[in-house]
């Protein structure tokens, strides 16, 4: 009895009203209520995949901002890795001699060093090439005594961990690496520094989408 079309009762009606066309089944789930908690129940899927799908977005914005020169970015590996270094070097953590903390301080290093390598192939600056390239050849001079506290060098310039030795060094050779205004580990804290310098430079005469700044431009343009 469900689908029996009702059109005739409503046959004096106007055919606008819509009437006509609606059957038992349906008029039933219109007075039970059940239309419209399906009807809510869409909209508020609605506005959770909404709410969802923002969300999604601003987390890609912070994660990978648009910037297409990568000079912002570029700016937060290095400051990352000159932050890594300057705790390797930090005079509390060879006064607390917590080798869990050393080792950990060691590998934080690593990683950013490896961001910065990384992330400068992604850019075209000339000042950030530079010091990157002073930064690894300071690296490779010091393979050796790298090598020494369980860190070695590979060909695509990054650093990797073996855990076994860096777990079991004497500290001291870490600690004669990172720690001294003249050691390797201040050295690559002065490049590091470079870097981010270098960053910022550029980033001022580029815009995000890897355009010259508009001042810039119109600077160009009277010189031709």
């Amino acid at each position: 009895m469900g689908n029996i079309n009702i059109s005739a009762l409503f046959g004096g009606l106007k055919s606008n009203t819509g009437f006509e066309s609606i059957n038992l089944s349906d008029y039933s789930m219109l007075r039970s209520g059940a239309y419209k908690k399906l009807v809510k129940s869409y909209y508020a899927l609605d506005k959770k995949d909404a709410a969802s799908k923002k969300d999604k977005t601003k987390e890609n914005k912070v994660l990978d901002p648009l910037d297409k020169t990568g000079l912002t970015k570029m700016k937060t590996e290095a400051e990352g890795l000159k932050s890594a270094t300057q705790a390797i070097g930090k005079t509390e953590l060879w006064t607390e001699n917590n080798r869990e903390n050393i080792v950990s301080a060691v590998k934080k290093y690593v990683s950013e060093y490896n961001d910065v390598i990384s992330q400068s192939a992604k850019t075209t600056s000339k000042g950030v090439a530079q010091n990157v390239q002073f930064m690894s050849g300071m690296t490779n001079a010091m393979t050796k005594a790298l090598s020494k506290i369980g860190v070695s060098v590979g060909m695509d310039g990054k650093l990797s961990v073996d855990e076994e030795t860096l777990n079991n060094v004497d500290t001291n050779n870490i600690k004669s690496l990172f720690s001294g205004s003249s050691s390797y580990g201040a050295q690559i804290e002065k490049y590091a520094s470079g870097v981010a310098s270098s960053a910022v430079k550029d980033a001022s005469v580029y815009n995000s989408n890897g355009n010259l700044n508009s001042s810039f431009s119109s600077m160009f343009n009277k010189w031709i």
